[in-house]
């Protein structure tokens, strides 16, 4: 998943992997009619690469997902929402090395509150026995 902090920026990102990934690659937003279609499509892997605004930040659940923030940096990326789409990597466990990535010309705070509190939940999680 590609998440994007607008639809704007979400146009450009898909005209730029359309081209490349045809129909392996869609975009979805809030007022996207096809939107569930498209994130059954991530779940069956027809498509590759979704790419989102934060509309998906909560309550998907999709196998071997690996996560890029573009725009990391954007006001609409707080810490908590960095957070909650963190949490769209791997949620089934079925790929212990899936990542998130952060693009962003600087570091903010939010992103750094978001690495720390993801690192203290899982090494919460760790000692729990929840993550190997």
């Amino acid at each position: 998943m590609i998440f994007v902090p607008t639809i704007d920026v979400g146009n450009y990102v898909y005209s730029k992997l359309v081209g490349k990934l045809g129909s392996m690659c869609a975009f979805v937003y809030s007022s996207d009619e096809k939107r569930q279609t498209k994130v059954q499509g991530l779940r069956d892997r027809t498509i590759k690469v979704l790419i989102t605004t934060t509309i998906l930040e909560r309550g998907v659940t999709i196998d071997l997902c690996e996560v890029i923030v573009i725009d990391a940096d954007h006001d609409v990326f707080d810490w908590s929402a960095l957070v909650q789409i963190s949490g769209r990597v791997d949620r089934k466990s079925a790929d212990a090395l899936a990542q998130i990535f952060f693009i962003a010309q600087t570091r903010t705070k939010a992103m750094k509150v978001a690495i720390q509190e993801i690192k203290q939940c899982n090494d919460l999680a760790k000692e729990r026995g929840l993550l190997y």
